[in-house]
């Protein structure tokens, strides 16, 4: 099949599927899913990729088309949906460290692969000055629960701990020379996925530690938010959120309210960028949609992975999935 016989056929199957569906029917003539045979028992491929057509909304049409025309072009599914996990899902997830990444199947992206390899620069941890910044757009308070920062008003209640939070993960703009090609495969594949990241707000690794990409956050907030236990659901006013919960502890639940504005007290500095938290909302609906979120802590934590990846990007991550070993 020659490039515009592709073309054509992804933007008829877009076009044939109803506006109110997102998956994938067989009135669209787009089965490749539904007939995909697992090659092991532990075989998520179907399962991950209705999973995304599940979500064109959060997804974003562009990063549904590319889907599309993926699951179209690839002959082996099986690659595709381990080139995702290895390359977004499991990197978000684990959020440290730099896992091997198994390449895309889809042909000739080495080129852009190495253009965004010569482009990226491995960011500082700068953690002190960020929070600084941050707290003086965030007017000194928890972004989501409005509580003081404990260190700037030790005596004003309520107040709490806070950290300088990323929504994109810091470690995918913390590498060694070593890790460069792996982080930039993840980058294209974020890219592929969310367009809008790099076409409309020019976001990349060595925008990581911009305020765009931090929130000020409640300590006992961090690390489900991390975690993708809970996300930030744009509402049709700027800045202001519905907060979606998802897997939530009791003492995050009780401080969570239902819906969030953020302002900025200073104008020096970006707020959280609504493509970014949307970004960070697909992968949440995902994870837990299709139950990846458990699949790779599981499979991470059986293996003494969870924030242990070899240094030299060595670690076989796309291996631990599909039954091959």
């Amino acid at each position: 099949m020659d490039q515009s016989s592709q073309s054509s056929q992804a933007s008829s199957l877009l076009s044939t599927c109803p506006s109110e569906s997102f998956g994938f029917h067989n009135d669209c003539k787009a089965d490749r899913v539904d007939g995909y045979a697992p090659k092991s028992n532990d075989d998520y491929t179907a399962t991950l990729l209705r999973t995304l057509l599940d979500h064109k909304t959060v997804i974003g049409l562009g990063g549904f088309e590319n889907l599309i025309d993926d699951i179209i072009n690839t002959p082996d599914l099986s690659l595709l949906a381990t080139h995702y996990m290895s390359a977004i899902f499991t990197p978000f997830k684990a959020r440290g460290g730099t896992p091997s990444v198994l390449p895309t199947p889809r042909p000739g992206v080495s080129d852009g692969v190495e253009g965004i390899a010569s482009e990226i620069v491995s960011q500082k941890r700068d953690q002190k000055n960020l929070k600084r910044m941050c707290l003086d757009r965030d007017g000194s308070r928890c972004m989501v629960t409005g509580f003081w920062d404990f260190d700037t008003f030790p005596t004003a209640v309520p107040n709490t701990i806070t950290q300088a939070v990323h929504i994109i993960p810091f470690s995918l703009g913390n590498f060694g020379e070593v890790q460069r090609h792996s982080i930039s495969t993840c980058w294209d594949a974020i890219y592929r996925m969310f367009p809008d990241i790099r076409n409309r707000i020019n976001f990349s690794a060595n925008s990581i530690n911009e305020t765009r990409n931090v929130m000020t956050m409640s300590e006992n907030l961090q690390s489900t938010f991390g975690n993708f236990g809970f996300c930030f659901i744009a509402t049709s006013r700027p800045n202001h959120y519905r907060i979606e919960k998802h897997k939530v502890p009791w003492d995050v639940v009780r401080d969570l309210p239902e819906y969030v504005t953020f302002t900025a007290h200073s104008g020096l500095h970006e707020l959280p960028s609504p493509e970014l938290l949307r970004v960070h909302a697909a992968i949440t609906r995902v994870l837990h949609a299709s139950g990846l979120a458990e699949t790779i802590d599981d499979v991470l934590r059986e293996r003494q992975m969870l924030g242990c990846f070899a240094e030299d990007g060595s670690t076989p991550v796309s291996r631990l999935f599909l039954g091959v070993f």
